[in-house]
């Protein structure tokens, strides 16, 4: 492997731990064995669609499902996102 491939590969998991930091920070599992139809990035963006349409319920009903987290975690998951877009 030359020292350019080995620089990429570096920078790539540097990227990946990075990712996978911002994702748990938001409240998504990097679970891939799990992993549902669709990814969590899209999940999560249909959970701002809702917010941003005032449909606070079913954006916290969306994180449930896509988080599997309880209700008061969903409910202040959403709270924050809620918060953060305004």
């Amino acid at each position: 492997m030359s020292e350019r491939e080995r620089d990429h590969e570096l920078r790539i998991a540097r990227l990946e731990e990075k990712v996978a930091l911002l994702m748990r920070r938001i409240g998504i599992e990097d679970d891939a064995a799990g992993a549902s139809d669709s990814s969590p990035l899209l999940q999560h963006a249909e959970v701002e669609r809702l917010i941003r349409a005032g449909r606070k319920i079913e954006a916290i009903k969306a994180w449930r499902e896509s988080t599997g987290v309880g209700l008061r975690e969903a409910k202040e998951a959403v709270e924050e996102l809620e918060r953060r877009l305004q």
